[in-house]
């Protein structure tokens, strides 16, 4: 009609500046600051996380990323209630969550160099029984405790509250022995023996996530990375 004729320049006008505002918030959008939550052992926080964030943050800097320490037992309870995106730890099994692996982590003997043994050989886990052991504590003790039991040992068992530098120290000074793996001693030099067991002990680190079906894009692009780089 004449009328719709007359409107129409209007309307062209009115949909070119619809589709220029549309585009520009679908840009402004994809430039907003997205947070990932992660909860970490001290351990993969130190030697993991740094690698992680530099190469994720030179691609995405739009990605925020709050860490935050804990046990084994803190971090599958944070994952399960929505209080971090994901966590950083070893295998267990009753997690209750959905698990992303990542790498083994093999299991040393730490002990005194008062023992006189030979570090390229492989140690007996049997070698722990009835042994004065210092027992690591932020929830590794389970990884330990599992591998002492399925090989029917039992050692004197010392709990130490403390951290992994501190129990390397205590068995440099012939207080006991212990187990730790070789990422938590990685870097950490002290006057000790570290062996390999056997049989073959490790624990399997990884993701938990509450639902992998249900992350965010920033979360999953996260994964990504770590997967990237770690594995």
């Amino acid at each position: 009609t004449e009328n719709g004729e007359a409107l129409l320049p209007a309307m062209r006008e009115l949909v070119k500046w619809s589709n220029q505002l549309n585009a520009r918030i679908e840009r402004i959008s994809g430039r907003k600051s997205e947070t990932v939550r992660i909860a970490s052992y001290s351990s993969m926080s130190l030697h993991w996380l740094p690698l992680i964030l530099k190469q994720l943050q030179a691609d995405h800097p739009n990605i925020n990323v709050e860490i935050v320490d804990g046990t084994v037992d803190d971090i599958f309870a944070w994952v399960r209630c929505g209080k971090v995106d994901l966590g950083f730890a070893s295998r267990q099994p009753d997690m209750r969550c959905d698990w992303i692996p990542l790498r083994e982590d093999p299991m040393v003997a730490i002990l005194p160099m008062e023992f006189e043994v030979d570090d390229t050989q492989k140690l007996p886990v049997k070698f722990f029984d009835r042994k004065l052991f210092l027992m690591p504590s932020d929830g590794f003790e389970k990884d330990i405790l599992r591998v002492l039991e399925r090989n029917g040992v039992r050692p004197v068992v010392r709990a130490a509250e403390v951290d992994d530098g501190v129990i390397l120290s205590m068995v440099e000074h012939g207080l006991g022995i212990s187990i730790l793996t070789e990422l938590v001693i990685k870097d950490l030099h002290y006057n000790v023996h570290a062996m390999q067991l056997t049989p073959y002990c490790c624990r399997e680190l990884g993701i938990a996530v509450q639902s992998a079906a249900t992350l965010s894009p920033a979360v999953r692009r996260f994964i990504t990375y770590a997967r990237r780089i770690i594995m």
